[in-house]
């Protein structure tokens, strides 16, 4: 039986879309978003953005939706699954992880400027570093 491998991340894109389409190939959308999580500073108490960066893949159909509809800045939430692989070898020997979003039309959303959560001092994602 397999693992389950499911995804979702809310963030804003840092960039435009880029589309790519090679003959042959299935179309994609690279896009790359950024989660904060807000964290208490010991020191000076106060609550510090901490941002996290994901490579985002959308492929097939919903590709070139994404590519023309998408912008930076917008803040979106992506369903989808973790895909990983590897380039080079020896000293140029990488590994990568990208979220890899879901081909149906809630793989990736807008998140309506009404449901962003207010910027605040508690919450289940913030915590406390030294």
């Amino acid at each position: 039986m397999a693992d389950k491998n499911v995804v979702i991340v809310e963030g804003r894109l840092t960039m435009d879309p880029v589309y790519i389409e090679k003959e042959g190939r299935v179309p994609l959308c690279l896009l790359r978003i950024a989660c904060n999580r807000l964290r208490q500073n010991r020191d000076t108490g106060v609550w510090e953005d901490h941002p996290r960066f994901f490579s985002v893949t959308v492929r097939s159909s919903r590709a070139n939706e994404v590519a023309i509809t998408f912008g930076k800045g917008e803040k979106v939430l992506v369903k989808g699954y973790l895909d990983w692989y590897e380039k080079g070898e020896g000293a140029e020997h990488r590994e990568f992880v990208t979220i890899v979003a879901g081909n149906s039309p809630d793989g990736i959303t807008r998140v309506p400027k009404s449901e962003e959560q207010p910027r605040a001092g508690t919450g289940s994602d913030d915590e406390s570093v030294s």
